[in-house]
């Protein structure tokens, strides 16, 4: 209901956490399956300390429902460098840039106004 809500035409979604892919994963499958979507989706995602395609791929085997959403993730997925990365889904009509960056660095080097978040849950002892 929250795409609904605020869409113009192109909705815009941070997450900022551990990339796995897995959140990108069920938000490009949940967009895919809904009738009413917003015309386009672009996803950013900012890691620091990103995962090779190889361990992606190692965590998708335990969901299996994934399967071609995520193969096509792997197959996309760039080499580790810094910077910013653009992968394409959905014939271009969604969006995942990786930024693999500390989390300040892209905030002050993008002008970045996502219509949501997902923020990290991760609290170390």
């Amino acid at each position: 209901d929250l795409i609904h809500h605020v869409c113009q035409g192109v909705f815009i979604l941070g997450f900022s956490s551990i990339f796995t892919g897995l959140n990108f994963l069920v938000t490009l499958r949940s967009w895919l399956d809904d009738p009413e979507r917003c015309e386009q989706l672009d996803y950013y995602s900012i890691e620091a300390f990103p995962l090779s395609a190889r361990q992606l791929a190692e965590v998708y085997v335990s969901w299996p429902e994934l399967q071609q959403l995520s193969a096509d993730l792997v197959g996309q997925y760039p080499p580790i460098d810094r910077g910013v990365h653009t992968l394409l889904f959905a014939k271009g009509k969604v969006r995942l840039h990786l930024l693999f960056m500390e989390l300040e660095t892209a905030l002050d080097k993008l002008e970045l106004d996502p219509d949501s978040w997902y923020l990290d849950g991760f609290a170390p002892a």
